[in-house]
């Protein structure tokens, strides 16, 4: 019987999933049902993370100096807002 539901969120990239993988790990040992919120770029690791659902949420980085690619981070951080509201 689970303990109930937690949901992990992180990036995309190895340094923020393989912790997250080891926490869902440890979770499921204890009992939890595990979901993970990620991005896009997480997908080639999906079918290594021990996780009951993933959750594929968009998003961007604004790193850019250029304003037309800052707007259309913007835009994007904004659809995955919404994703994670729905």
């Amino acid at each position: 019987m689970s303990k109930g539901s937690i949901l992990l969120a992180a990036g995309g990239t190895g340094g923020h999933l393989f912790p997250a993988e080891a926490l869902a790990h440890e979770l499921i040992r204890r009992g939890w049902t595990v979901h993970l919120a990620t991005d896009a770029r997480a997908e080639r690791f999906a079918g290594q993370f021990p996780a009951a659902g993933i959750h594929p949420i968009q998003s961007a980085t604004m790193s850019s100096k250029n304003p037309f690619a800052v707007l259309a981070a913007f835009w994007k951080i904004w659809g995955g807002v919404r994703q994670a509201s729905a």
